[in-house]
C-alpha cells in the first residue's frame, strides 16, 4: 500500500483506521514525522486491511507514482527507466 499521488480505500478500510488504528498507538504511529504513505500502509495492515490489486484485465497498472512525462515521453529523459524499487514492489 503506498500513497504519493493519493489513496483509494474502501469505507470499511477508512472506518478501521479511524476507529481501531488512530486510537491505538501500537497500530498507527502518532507522529507528524516520517513517510506518511508508508506509515498509513503499516496502519492499514495493522487493522487487518488487505491490499488489493488495481491492475486491469490485461495486467496493466491503473495507478502509477510517476509523472506522465516519465511514462509517455521517454525522449525527454534519454536512456531512462523506471526506478528499481517500482519493479520490486509492483
Amino acid at each position: 500500500m503506498s500513497g504519493g499521488a493519493g489513496y483509494v480505500m474502501s469505507r470499511e478500510a477508512l472506518r478501521r483506521v479511524v476507529s481501531e488504528g488512530l486510537p491505538n498507538s501500537l497500530k498507527c504511529k502518532k507522529s507528524d514525522y516520517g513517510a506518511e504513505d508508508a506509515e498509513l500502509g503499516k496502519c492499514l495492515e495493522n487493522v487487518g486491511v488487505v491490499a488489493g490489486d488495481s491492475r486491469d484485465r490485461l495486467g496493466r497498472h491503473r495507478m502509477l507514482p510517476f509523472p506522465p512525462t516519465s511514462l509517455f515521453l521517454p525522449e525527454k529523459k534519454p536512456n531512462s527507466t523506471l526506478p528499481g524499487w517500482f519493479y520490486k514492489t509492483m
